[in-house]
């Protein structure tokens, strides 16, 4: 999913995949479908003739340029053609950087060995590569440390969010989860929703009607997390609340 303040604004958000057997690399714009989503296919950001090229994966990176892992293989069977083929290339592989024309690289730094405050403010970073390491470094923190860098930051949605993925498996208490469920935002309600179906046995009973109210929520995706949370939750009263309020 592409972050990279080195990109221009109408590819932030967007999708990059790789179509090895095509010899291509795609991209899909996203967008809201009710309670789902749809794409896009927008022209490939690359695409060739060489029958070498297999893009096997793609990684924003930390200069802020898409980087792609290239196989660099021309034959891709497994079964159809034999292992001794001597076409099959065992000694090569490329990896492409790819940036817009003219486009500076991103100054950065390691995260590795940051404070855990400093990390925090790298969540919501505009880079993706930045956010994915800030993530990584605060994930290994005991759960100790993780929670007393956690508390007194998570002001904002955005923050709240985040905090409750970082948390999520390492916690023994739903009540910020369930606090999110009154928000105002969408977003963050579904992440409520979502985190409190992975922690179903923490739910207590009296935690039903909370999770319940939002099956009439506004918002379709919101609809669905609750029902997905509700059948996790897996208690004859989760179940009841479920069958009553089923489509027609």
């Amino acid at each position: 999913i592409m972050r990279s303040a080195q990109f221009p604004d109408d590819w932030q958000g967007d999708m990059i995949t790789s179509d090895f057997r095509a010899h291509r690399v795609v991209r899909f714009k996203i967008s809201d479908q009710g309670s789902a989503y749809v794409t896009k296919e927008m022209p490939d950001v690359m695409r060739t003739t060489d029958s070498t090229f297999r893009p096997l994966d793609a990684k924003l990176g930390p200069d802020g340029a898409l980087y792609l892992a290239d196989w660099s293989n021309p034959i891709i069977q497994h079964g159809e053609v034999d292992f001794r083929d001597p076409r099959r290339d065992k000694a090569h592989g490329r990896i492409w950087r790819i940036a817009p024309t003219g486009s500076k690289p991103i100054a950065w730094q390691p995260l590795a060995g940051q404070k855990p405050a400093a990390l925090l403010a790298k969540l919501t970073s505009p880079n993706r590569w930045e956010f994915e390491q800030a993530r990584r470094e605060l994930l290994l923190l005991d759960q100790a440390s993780l929670q007393k860098a956690v508390s007194g930051w998570a002001k904002d949605e955005v923050a709240r969010r985040h905090a409750a993925w970082l948390l999520s498996g390492r916690t023994d208490s739903t009540s910020e989860l369930l606090a999110m469920l009154k928000s105002t935002d969408a977003v963050t309600v579904q992440v409520a929703l979502r985190e409190l179906g992975k922690a179903n046995r923490l739910v207590q009973p009296s935690d039903v009607p909370a999770i319940a109210a939002t099956l009439k929520h506004a918002n379709p995706r919101v609809q669905l997390e609750a029902y997905r949370a509700l059948a996790r939750v897996g208690t004859f009263a989760s179940a009841d609340v479920i069958l009553d309020n089923l489509p027609n």
